[in-house]
């Protein structure tokens, strides 16, 4: 079915149609219900009911007007009912005034925080530790780290072409959630540097077993988190801006021609780089996470680390508030392209929304998928057509 079907622009009377096929021996009389859960849990859930007929082998499509709802993500279960017995026949989703889904305001001091982090952060001396590892393909890997905020020093890996007769296009690569290594960015011609970053202030290379992956939440989602000065994150998206500005230093860089881009929580981190440097030439951010930090505390399954320190809600909360990615979201002027899935329940699509329709860039795109989860992916040369480089 067309996205159209699934995502609801506006809060007038909308239609949702479902297809009915009677595959079994016999007619079928009864009734057809549609049930709509709040994806937040927030509201009750309301149900429509029609009556259905079906002789064997009859197919009919039933229109619903849906009306009346608040804006929000919803779970569109499907019941045929047969009294007394009630079977669901499939539950899509759908979202309901997308054009209203909206963060918080952010708090009064949000953008002088992070002026005076970036301004921190840009007196403590760089440090920049680089030597090269190996070569791949045509192109040279370096391993490097160079110092942070709160004592802590960033890690990653730069890729570079060999030829260094030109300058080129250059990405920065932002890393999805947990404590992990990392693989050197790689570029199928050759003909872009790339930079990979570790936002967890350890190094990209130790053997797995160093690793603590298993632990969740990781521990730089909850270090400091009772305090946003010494909150560990705030390390982690000031590193993001000297990361870009390692890379546009770069001799071998167009800084013209530099894009942002992740996956889930590096997609979130796409959103939050972009906000905080603005000199990105295009940003693709797959399936954001770090969007609606304020929902994290009542979503279920939780996600979030607030969940596992729930005694400490209101100042954890007010923490949060100044690392929510739809918030930076309001910052991007650049060219961008976001996606999200309908079945996401590890960066739920009504969060991504949020962002989204924030986002005062004049060049923007969503690709919405009804029927993924958390994953999805893109075409470099489709998405990036016309951004970059």
């Amino acid at each position: 079915a067309p996205v159209e079907d699934f995502v609801y622009a506006s809060g007038g009377p909308q239609p949702f149609m479902t297809d009915f096929t009677n595959m079994t021996a016999n007619a079928v009389r009864g009734a057809a219900v549609l049930r709509l859960v709040p994806y937040l849990r927030k509201a009750e859930a309301r149900e429509l009911s029609q009556r259905l007929s079906l002789k064997k082998g009859e197919g009919k499509t039933l229109t619903w007007t849906l009306e009346k709802l608040d804006p929000s993500l919803y779970i569109a279960e499907v019941w045929l009912e047969q009294k007394p017995e009630r079977r669901l026949s499939a539950s899509p989703r759908l979202v309901f005034n997308a054009s209203a889904l909206l963060p918080p305001a952010p708090p009064d001091d949000f953008d002088e925080f992070w002026k005076n982090t970036l301004e921190e952060q840009a007196r403590l001396p760089l440090d920049l530790q680089i030597a090269k590892v190996k070569d791949q393909g045509k192109s040279e890997v370096f391993k490097f780290s160079f110092a942070g905020l709160l004592g802590h020093r960033c890690y990653g890996y730069l890729t570079v072409p060999q030829d260094k007769s030109k300058k080129y296009p250059a990405a920065l690569i932002l890393p999805s959630s947990g404590v992990h290594s990392l693989r050197p960015p790689s570029f199928g011609n050759d003909d872009r540097v790339g930079m990979a970053i570790n936002i967890a202030w350890v190094d990209v290379d130790l053997p797995e077993d160093q690793y603590d992956w298993r632990t969740w939440p990781a521990p730089y989602l909850v270090t400091g988190i009772l305090d946003k000065d010494y909150y560990g994150l705030r390390f982690s998206y000031a590193a993001c801006v000297r990361a870009a500005e390692i890379l546009a230093a770069r001799p071998e860089v167009n800084a013209d021609d530099m894009l942002v881009t992740g996956s889930s929580q590096g997609g979130g981190l796409t959103l939050i780089a972009a906000g905080l440097y603005p000199k990105f030439k295009a940003a693709v951010a797959n399936v954001p996470a770090l969007c609606r930090l304020d929902w994290s505390l009542d979503l279920q399954p939780p996600y979030f680390p607030v969940a596992f320190t729930a005694e400490g809600r209101p100042t954890i909360a007010n923490t949060l508030s100044y690392y929510d990615a739809s918030q930076f979201a309001r910052r991007i002027r650049c060219p961008i392209w976001v996606s999200l899935g309908l079945l996401d329940d590890v960066t739920p699509s009504i969060s991504v929304f949020c962002a989204y329709n924030v986002i005062p860039a004049a060049q923007k795109k969503l690709l919405v998928q009804p029927f993924t989860g958390h994953g999805g992916g893109w075409d470099w040369g489709s998405v990036t057509q016309g951004i970059w480089p």
